[in-house]
């Protein structure tokens, strides 16, 4: 099986994230638990950071496997969705590697290889269980925790992929927890109050040797969690918002400094922009603290890491930023940070989400905007340009895609205006990749 065949089978199986179609009883930690028995049980003695929440997943992730990559670990890296490649999901960071935006990123070959290699254990399971059959996601887990156990890497960190408790990452039992701010997301399948989702999410916190590490959270999450690892006598580490402090920022970093139990961290450089990465950047350095990571490898790691599609400034004439926000809370900081850096700018947003996302929230979020062009991206799951626009109060444009957006963008902007591109990761990671191949579409 070479690397096109191996696309093509693993697109052969149900993905949720293609189709939308996210339902409770789809997801069955039990079948995925009894496959990886299968195949040798890959995820078993990795040495596991497991980071769950609503916003900030993606970024956590990043900064504590740079911050290992620099302490000189060979830190795995999975997480999802992708940009452009879901090659981008498994990434190997490690002193050693070549610095690029997705350094470490499993090659087409080794791709194809466990694809192949695990192919007749998923025909075989598939054939005989009678739990339902494997999604893509879990397969390409499986893919992960196998090419992770191959390359004995020391560490892995882990993003959920839905929720917590039956997202399929979260078969391991012993492992450091992180959990970053939680609001309301995916209601119809994780619950439709506050309480539920963090339900779901303190799903990942297992009795087996677990430590919970919570950024802050609203004053029932926070009680909830309290009250959860006293009963399973875990350790609980919380960042609290005073305990942080923003220095300076630009366009290029922002400095902050950072008191913990343990240190008094003076100027920590991040090159993410926006408040709110302040706290994942915080939370990140808590988890590696307790892992007993030196001081300059914090310093170091934070300053290298980079996420692309995280309130990432694209082109400057005018202003392009694209960001991943899908929710109302993403968009509250998404608009605090645009506050922030443009305060007397004139604000385009080109918007676009998908199917599954609360668009009566997130048009409650746009008041700052002059002006809303509504766009699409192509992946299956967005939602029609008319029918976003039934919930936009104000005056909006009409496009059939990106390209058309921007061009529309380009036509009312001014010499003091920035364009804001969000909604969805789809729509931001199709707009990222116009830019950067055809930038005379705004320059």
């Amino acid at each position: 099986m070479d690397y096109k065949e191996a696309l093509s089978y693993l697109d052969s199986f149900i993905n949720y994230e293609k189709s939308g179609n996210f339902k409770k009883r789809n997801f069955k930690l039990k079948r995925f638990e009894i496959f990886l028995e299968t195949i040798g049980s890959p995820h078993k003695n990795l040495k596991v950071i497991h980071v769950s929440g609503t916003k900030g997943k993606g970024s956590v992730c990043v900064f504590i496997s740079y911050i290992l990559k620099s302490a000189g670990f060979r830190t795995g890296l999975y997480t999802s969705p992708h940009l452009n490649s879901f090659r981008e999901r498994i990434r190997i960071l490690s002193p050693i590697v070549k610095k690029s935006i997705f350094e470490g990123v499993i090659s087409k070959k080794n791709v194809a290889k466990f694809a192949s290699r695990l192919k007749p254990c998923i025909e075989d399971f598939n054939q005989r269980t009678n739990l339902g059959r494997l999604t893509f996601f879990e397969i390409y887990t499986a893919i992960a925790f196998s090419y992770f156990k191959e390359q004995a890497v020391d560490y892995v960190v882990l993003e959920t992929g839905l929720g917590g408790r039956l997202d399929a990452t979260n078969v391991i039992k012993e492992k450091i927890a992180c959990i970053t701010p939680i609001s309301l997301e995916h209601t119809k399948v994780l619950g439709n109050t506050l309480i539920k989702i963090a339900g779901e999410k303190f799903g990942i916190v297992r009795k087996c040797r677990t430590t919970l590490i919570t950024a802050p959270q609203e004053k029932q999450v926070a009680r909830l969690f309290r009250e959860k690892t006293k009963q399973l006598q875990l350790n609980l580490i919380n960042l609290n918002q005073n305990q942080i402090r923003q220095k300076t920022f630009n366009f290029k970093r922002q400095t902050f400094d950072l008191k913990t139990k343990k240190n008094n961290y003076k100027n920590l450089e991040i090159r993410l922009l926006g408040r709110h990465q302040l706290i994942n950047a915080g939370l990140s350095v808590l988890a590696c603290e307790n892992l007993g990571i030196k001081n300059k490898a914090i310093y170091n790691g934070l300053k290298k890491a980079f996420w692309p599609g995280r309130f990432e400034l694209i082109n400057k004439r005018p202003y392009v930023i694209i960001d991943g926000a899908q929710n109302g809370a993403s968009f509250e900081a998404l608009n605090n940070t645009a506050r922030q850096y443009f305060k007397n700018y004139k604000k385009i947003l080109i918007l676009g989400i998908s199917n599954d996302k609360d668009i009566k929230i997130i048009s409650q979020k746009l008041k700052i905007y002059n002006e809303i062009i509504l766009s699409q991206s192509q992946n299956l799951r967005a939602m029609p340009v008319t029918q976003m626009r039934k919930y936009i109060k104000k005056d909006t444009y009409l496009s059939k895609n990106v390209s058309q957006a921007l061009e529309v963008a380009k036509r009312i902007a001014d010499k003091k205006t920035i364009i804001v591109i969000s909604g969805s990761l789809f729509l931001a990671a199709e707009a990222r990749e116009l830019l950067i191949k055809h930038r005379c579409l705004i320059d």
